[in-house]
């Protein structure tokens, strides 16, 4: 990196230096970067980074005293993308491709992102390859209902795969019984009432409650109220909970 800002410093540039899914990457690697960045900053180099992944990010690399230059780090939470915005991107990267994406199909695969970043990816990914397949003849390839929702499917099992189960890999036993005690209700819970379902008292509760809110899993929806900020990651907490409380036996 100092060889490369050496030539890129003679024009008044700079280097960026980018990372996806850094919650996966190893510690050697992370210090290696540490080390790099606290050498070329302690320099004044034109050098910036940028480091992107799931809410466990933060508190895996964040808390670690080898990489404290992290802590200077702004954080930048991925917003929610407008519906309306989803369809037309959709329509027109579908379009681009030669297939037809509209109506009930459109709809279906519009909802079903909740406007989640990822989730749009998947979506379009998955709806794209299971059309693809079906229909191999024809010039004009239109997007079925079919087609739409056993996209939706496929996404959302990928999505399990990759988003939901390392996020709550990275979890406490207890952060994930708070998380199981708010997935029995169909939308927001009172914060009371998860307590009750833990069997502790409501300030014990609020400590994890906490936790979850500043790692982005839940989010406060006021008046004593969480619910969940990951899209589907109540469904995954039902459709697993079985397994997520045998282990939460084990490791206790």
């Amino acid at each position: 990196m100092s060889l490369r800002l050496d030539e890129l410093e003679k024009h008044g540039n700079g280097l960026l230096v980018t990372m996806d899914e850094a919650q996966a990457a190893t510690r050697a690697d992370m210090v290696a970067i540490a080390t790099a960045v606290q050498h070329l900053t302690s320099e004044d180099r034109n050098l910036a980074f940028v480091f992107a992944g799931l809410p466990s990010m933060s508190s895996r690399w964040l808390n670690d005293n080898v990489m404290t230059f992290l802590r200077r780090a702004q954080p930048e939470r991925l917003s929610d993308v407008d519906l309306a915005e989803v369809s037309h991107a959709l329509a027109d990267t579908f379009q681009e491709t030669g297939m037809i994406l509209e109506g009930e199909p459109l709809r279906i695969a519009t909802q079903a992102t909740a406007g989640y970043p990822f989730m749009i990816q998947l979506v379009g990914y998955h709806i794209w390859r299971i059309t693809a397949r079906n229909h191999k003849h024809g010039t004009a390839i239109t997007v079925s209902v079919e087609d739409a929702e056993a996209g939706v499917q496929d996404a959302l099992s990928r999505l399990g795969d990759t988003v939901h189960g390392p996020e709550l890999d990275g979890l406490s036993p207890i952060d994930k019984t708070y998380l199981l005690a708010m997935a029995q209700d169909d939308g927001p819970s009172s914060t009371s009432t998860v307590a009750e379902r833990m069997g502790k008292d409501v300030k014990y509760a609020s400590i994890y409650r906490t936790r979850l809110i500043e790692a982005q899993v839940i989010e406060d929806r006021g008046y004593g109220k969480v619910d969940f900020a990951i899209p589907y990651l109540r469904e995954y907490l039902r459709k697993h909970a079985a397994y997520i409380r045998m282990t939460l036996d084990i490791s206790e």
